[in-house]
């Protein structure tokens, strides 16, 4: 059976989705309290994912906040996965790393169902205000202390590199700092 993009488009539940050049990503927990506003020449596709409607059948069942495909033509994309903090903490990044894991996993099934199957890229972003984990901002200098004998980065390291290692693949990230209100704009 052959469907053209359009058509795939319209199997999507629209209260889950946001299509245009420009998209929103919110998140209304007072744990990441935030809106993200995403903009680009491109088409942009935003599935609203979340742990209630997830892919049940995968073990990974935490995603992040926003997934969202860029059309570079109707069958190659650029998925780009957000994730909103209010503050960034060691055991913060981890459990963001691990809804990454998740969000892109999700992500790979709506590619799928839309018959996308050149994901050229994948970039993850991370929204947050408050900042506990950057030397300058961690009330713990220590958790910028490589063990002796490890070759492996602290987690306080692995926030400060632009990339990441999700599915054992490594992909460029993007910190976004939201002003005071919990908002930033990104110009894909």
């Amino acid at each position: 059976m052959d469907f053209d993009l359009q058509t795939r488009l319209q199997w999507l539940d629209t209260n889950h989705i946001q299509r245009g050049q420009s998209v929103t990503i919110m998140e209304p927990n007072a744990d990441g309290e935030a809106e993200v506003s995403l903009s680009a020449a491109n088409q942009l596709l935003l599935v609203k994912t979340t742990e209630k409607n997830a892919l049940g059948y995968l073990k990974q069942k935490k995603v992040a906040d926003g997934t969202v495909c860029e059309f570079l033509t109707d069958t190659a994309v650029t998925l780009h996965l957000i994730e909103c903090k209010r503050t960034v903490t060691a055991k913060k990044w981890i459990h963001v790393k691990e809804q990454f894991q998740g969000a892109l996993l999700n992500a790979f099934a709506v590619c799928g169902l839309l018959n996308v199957n050149d994901i050229r890229e994948v970039r993850l972003y991370t929204a947050y205000r408050n900042d506990r984990l950057s030397a300058e901002h961690s009330p713990n200098p220590v958790l910028m202390k490589m063990p002796v004998g490890s070759r492996q980065l602290t987690v306080a390291q692995d926030w400060q590199d632009d990339s990441v290692v999700v599915l054992d693949q490594q992909f460029r990230h993007q910190k976004i700092q939201l002003d005071s209100e919990g908002r930033a704009a990104v110009s894909l």
